[in-house]
């Protein structure tokens, strides 16, 4: 299956528009699902989704010394 990628800055953080201002890269990565609820307080993520979002995540950061 092929990651659903949406290249915006949604959210409550601002940091896409401060390394913008710093010509420095940005990527956020997000986890969510048709019924996410982000941001209410019942907010959700199914378990499976978590996990692979952790094993993304530590794939993306072993990897960070190579993108020099």
């Amino acid at each position: 299956m092929e990651p659903n990628i949406i290249l915006n800055d949604w959210g409550s953080s601002g940091v896409c528009a401060v390394c913008g201002r710093l010509d420095i890269p940005c990527v956020m990565i997000g986890v969510m699902n048709e019924d996410s609820r982000e941001h209410a307080p019942n907010e959700n993520i199914y378990v499976e989704d978590y996990n692979c979002a952790i094993k993304m995540i530590a794939s993306i950061i072993t990897k960070i010394p190579c993108l020099k």
